[in-house]
This record gives structure tokens, C-alpha cells and sequence, in this order.
């Protein structure tokens, strides 16, 4: 099930992986997601994001990142 997200809800992150076409796997609210972002980020980092679309796709936009540690 995945979590009840927002457009424009803010929520802590961490990626697991980056995949190919601005495409990650996140971590948000318990549940790994995939996403697309416009934002360079890095696997392990913690970042907060704001979901800027639900449909057809989930984006997110990375608001604030924090020091890399494990997610």
C-alpha cells in the first residue's frame, strides 16, 4: 500500500538507488518508491522532498538535503 501523499506535502526521504532517466527509488513514509527527479542526488543520502506530481508519474522535488548517512 503505498503511503497517502500530497502534492505539495513535504516529506523526509533517502535513496536507495538512482536508476536510469532521472529515475530513483526513494524511501518515504516506510515505503520504497519510484520517482523522477530534477535534482542531482546521492544513494544513501537523506533529503526532504515535495511532491510536485502524483499522475501519470510521481515527482518529487528535493527541498533540502542532509549530510549522507545510512537510510
Amino acid at each position: 500500500m503505498l503511503p497517502a501523499l500530497k502534492v505539495g506535502g513535504v516529506y523526509p526521504a533517502c535513496v536507495l538507488q538512482i536508476l536510469a532517466d532521472r529515475r530513483i527509488r526513494l524511501l518515504v513514509e516506510g515505503e520504497a518508491l519510484l520517482a523522477r527527479v530534477e535534482t542531482q542526488v546521492r544513494e544513501g543520502e537523506q533529503v526532504f522532498v515535495e511532491v510536485e506530481r502524483l499522475m501519470p508519474e510521481l515527482v518529487f522535488q528535493v527541498r533540502r538535503t542532509r549530510k549522507k548517512v545510512p537510510c
